[in-house]
């Protein structure tokens, strides 16, 4: 299964480097005011609303979501270089990245891996005098690594892999429109009539790779054994794709000429290179595949939620996702089916001690809140301003776990879902700040023990909090082997001074629900 496990941040706002962070089930973000926590939580709406619109350039810097400004505003002030870097970890298994693709002399190709790995991949955003564009790729596979520099139209200066080296010309190009985070680049030739000039799509590495294969074949060796031989080159470790070429025994001088040379050899490295070159358009579009499907399972609560409301007025729509701010929650609740509202209110009632339901009345929909242990019910309105905050965040995690196979839910549902929370605690005693913990462990717990094997299965949570009660209880749940102390994790962001960059650290639960590398006082007063 496809699967993006870890990101990195470089120069955005006061963080100068992220470092690596994975990807848990549970993400703890603490930190002072204005020390970088928002900033890396604010990512990934950035992200999910970038990809969702039409747009010039690869990021969208303010938009429905989130409201970065402009890359001006965006990038660290003290940089040195600006630029800013986004890098993610993408595991794979040997299906997962193939793509067929037509390529030069109508030929089609298919991307063949003989191996599962992890793609590499490092995007750097530079200003231009349209805004901001994406300047450099680097992606990195097995033992393989590429770059390439782009200018602010899109058109790739320069392709370096290994020791083999693609730069344009006059009559050769390789371009990719800046509409998005990852180019869509193609290579294209020039190609002259009496007419006129025109471009036609083209591979600029099949040449090179028949020349290579050729010191390993007979000098009588008929072109189209070459390029059959070519297109048996898959991808994987150098150890592996050499391996795999021996098993060739047509013609028998390929096999020979190989073993003699052996897989150190110059010319088996420059083989492999191009051959890698070769595959970076179609990796970079199955790249951007995953980043966009990533992007769009991207679920996101601002720290201030919508106040409650006594009445919401009713529309004929099908909700089927919660607003960041929470104001359509009352319409979310009553389009569900009737089993599924009751769902919610029993799922609301084991972990709350509340229930909740939607009344439609005169062409309004009121929201009430029942004690589980018993009452009338009393309308949302009429209780603590803390419930109207919290319910957002329960429904929204309580679809994401949601095992329903009916309804609007699914429809809405995809694989790998990530939920980012700021402020979860806002407005909540201690006591229903430490019950957020059991929720957020329960809806990771209930997915995923609901699909034990499924590729659609997983939810992961980042939740931004000042919250010493949150964080304690996590430790509790851990201790008492409610969740394992690998699915949890706590990033810490310190700010020595407003003229000092961000410093990001990760700390973690022991078997016994102790944090460990935690700063002594971190939340205490200065």
């Amino acid at each position: 299964m496809i699967t993006i496990n870890s990101f990195r941040i470089r120069n955005l706002r006061s963080i100068e480097d992220s470092g690596e962070i994975l990807l848990k089930p549970i993400s703890i973000l603490v930190g002072r005011n204005s020390s970088g926590k928002s900033t890396l939580a604010r990512v990934f709406p950035l992200l999910r609303q970038s990809s969702e619109a039409t747009k010039k350039g690869p990021i969208l810097w303010w938009g429905k979501l989130v409201d970065f400004g402009s890359f001006e505003h965006a990038v660290n002030r003290y940089a040195t270089e600006k630029k800013i870097g986004l890098s993610f970890k993408i595991s794979f298994d040997e299906d997962d990245l193939r793509v067929p693709t037509r390529r030069g002399l109508g030929r089609l190709s298919v991307t063949r891996l003989i191996q599962p790995g992890t793609l590499n991949l490092e995007l750097q955003f530079s200003n231009g005098e349209s805004g901001s564009y994406t300047s450099s790729i680097s992606i990195s596979v097995f033992d393989f690594k590429a770059k390439l520099s782009l200018d602010e139209e899109g058109y790739v200066s320069e392709i370096e892999s290994g020791t083999y080296t693609w730069k344009e010309t006059n009559q050769l190009i390789c371009y990719g429109p800046q509409d998005r985070l990852i180019p869509n680049v193609g290579f294209f030739r020039q190609s002259s009539n009496s007419n006129e000039t025109t471009w036609e799509s083209f591979d600029p590495f099949g040449l090179e790779l028949e020349r290579i294969i050729k010191n390993f074949v007979h000098g009588n060796t008929a072109l189209d054994r070459i390029r059959q031989l070519a297109n048996k080159i898959p991808l994987g470790s150098r150890s592996e794709i050499f391996r795999h070429l021996l098993q060739i025994s047509n013609p028998p001088s390929f096999r020979d000429m190989l073993q003699q040379l052996g897989k150190d050899s110059i010319t088996f490295k420059r083989l492999c290179d191009v051959y890698f070159a070769s595959q970076i358009d179609v990796l970079l579009y199955r790249a951007n595949n995953v980043l966009n499907n990533f992007m769009g399972d991207v679920i996101y609560l601002e720290p201030v939620r919508a106040t409650a409301q006594r009445y919401y007025r009713q529309q004929s729509l099908a909700v089927g996702e919660i607003d960041s701010k929470g104001e359509n929650i009352a319409m979310f609740l009553d389009g569900l089916s009737k089993p599924q509202q009751h769902d919610f209110s029993q799922w609301t009632s084991r972990n709350f001690g509340i229930e909740v339901a939607p009344i439609k009345a005169g062409g309004h929909i009121s929201l009430t809140i029942k004690q589980a242990a018993g009452g009338a019910e009393v309308n949302i309105a009429d209780m603590g301003f803390g419930f109207s905050q919290m319910l957002p965040i329960a429904a929204q995690l309580w679809k994401a776990s949601s095992t329903k196979t009916n309804g609007i839910i699914n429809r809405y549902i995809s694989h790998k879902r990530l939920i980012v929370i700021e402020q979860p605690e806002l407005h909540l005693h201690p006591e229903y700040q430490s019950k957020l913990a059991d929720v957020f462990v329960g809806a990771i717990r209930e997915e995923n023990n609901a699909n034990p094997t499924s590729e659609n299965s997983g939810i992961r949570i980042i939740a931004e909090t000042h919250s010493p009660a949150l964080i304690n209880r996590l430790g509790a749940l851990i201790a008492d082997n409610v969740v394992n102390r690998e699915s949890i994790q706590v990033i810490l962001f310190d700010q020595g001074d407003s003229q000092s960059p961000t410093k990001v650290s990760v700390s973690e639960f022991d078997d016994e629900g102790i944090l460990q590398n935690w700063p002594i006082g971190f939340f205490d007063p200065n």
